[in-house]
């Protein structure tokens, strides 16, 4: 067995060097409670093989001393040792399994097996494909269910963030609905009474009490707009905003978010996104009004696809495209809608030239002061500069 722990440690100590195979995995299984099976299944069918004597097989019958009752128990100690080993082996890969190292793994287990089997030929003692198939298996659904629920975690965060938005924009109808309605009372009040003013005053004073009437009519239009607009929005869960932004000091050139927000004022969301979270603020080069913002966005994200930067996390939402692609993107989905194609980027210009201006400073420092003048004869008498 000494042959097998030096090969295993070192597979251990150059794993750093091994070129990383990244694994994506299929997810067979829907969710972890299925992968929480498919596990269970697996496990039992080794405990079964190794009850059945199925794990390991001898191709001869051996006798010690003449005895084969000797011969069989020293076949049953030796096939338990192999045992022993590979599921050794078997557990620390499934313990340090990770998304970089999967291939790695992999790899490991089936060196183990290897090296184990050529031990067999002595005693023509080896290790079952089928045995060493099934942990293989298990190996494989141990790292994708942990793959799922990082997954689902990562799916219930945005699903939590989503619903803390939306209850935002619920909070955020209601008042200005409330809002609107205030202002509908006073100005209908206002009006009732200019009306009234009105019928009794002088010919002089007509003229302009009633472009007063005109200006309260307009605001009150105005309000009850606001106020049905808040809630039809309020009840119509998929309208909203799709924005195109791009952030050149934080992601370089043609890189764009598409996302969406119901907020009744849209630059607000944008403005939350260039928080703190990066370092510049992000330039909107467009905000497109949907009744259906979502099926806008997905169709968007559709168009784009092999042009996203994240490729490991398909619900992110930023692409390396240039502007005016989407916008061709958005004529072909029937949207007559033109871009700013060029980002203000102030924040991100302003630092950039305040920090050529301190580079050519600091070298304008540094540089060696020129002398007004030299002596004709640096050894001799006359030190006088010409």
């Amino acid at each position: 067995m000494g042959e097998f722990s030096r090969e295993v440690n070192r597979l251990e100590e150059n794993l750093e060097s091994l070129e990383i195979g990244v694994y994506r995995p299929h997810f067979t299984y829907a969710d972890t409670d299925s992968y929480k099976t498919a596990i269970e299944t697996v496990r039992q069918g080794q405990k079964d093989l190794i009850k059945a004597g199925r794990a390991t097989v001898c191709g001869k019958q051996w006798a010690v001393g003449g005895s084969k009752r000797e011969g069989a128990k020293m076949i049953r100690q030796t096939e338990k040792l192999i045992l022993r080993a590979f599921n050794a082996g078997a557990e620390a890969a499934l313990s340090n399994v990770t998304w970089n190292n999967y291939d790695t793994m992999c790899a490991r287990l089936e060196k183990a097996a290897e090296i184990l089997n050529k031990h067999g030929p002595m005693l023509e003692i080896s290790l079952t494909p089928e045995y060493k198939r099934q942990r293989l298996e298990e190996l494989q659904l141990v790292y994708e269910a942990a793959e799922k629920r990082r997954e689902e975690k990562e799916q219930q965060r945005e699903q939590r963030a989503a619903q803390r938005e939306e209850e935002r924009v619920q909070r955020e109808l209601l008042k200005v609905q409330e809002d609107a309605a205030k202002d509908e009372t006073r100005f209908i009040m206002a009006l009732t009474k200019a009306r009234a003013e009105l019928s009794a005053a002088q010919e002089s004073e007509r003229a302009a009490m009633q472009a007063r009437l005109a200006k309260l009519e307009t605001d009150l239009a105005a309000a009850h707009d606001r106020k049905e607009r808040a809630i039809a929005q309020a009840q119509l869960t998929k309208v909203g905003h799709v924005y195109i932004i791009s952030n050149v000091g934080a992601f370089g050139d043609q890189v764009v978010k598409i996302g969406m927000t119901r907020r009744l004022e849209p630059e607000e969301r944008v403005h939350e996104l260039g928080d703190a979270s990066v370092p510049f603020p992000f330039d909107v080069h467009a905000l497109i009004y949907s009744d259906n913002a979502p099926d806008l966005k997905r169709r968007l994200h559709d168009h784009f696809w092999d042009k996203r930067l994240n490729w490991a996390n398909d619900r992110k939402e930023f692409f390396r495209v240039p502007l005016p692609d989407v916008e061709a993107a958005l004529h072909e989905l029937g949207l007559q809608t033109e871009l700013q194609h060029i980002p203000e980027a102030r924040e991100y210009r302003l630092s950039t030239s305040a920090l050529q201006a301190a580079m050519a400073a600091a070298s304008a420092s540094a540089a060696p002061s020129v002398a007004a003048g030299f002596p004709a004869d640096p050894f001799g008498d006359d030190q006088q500069p010409q």
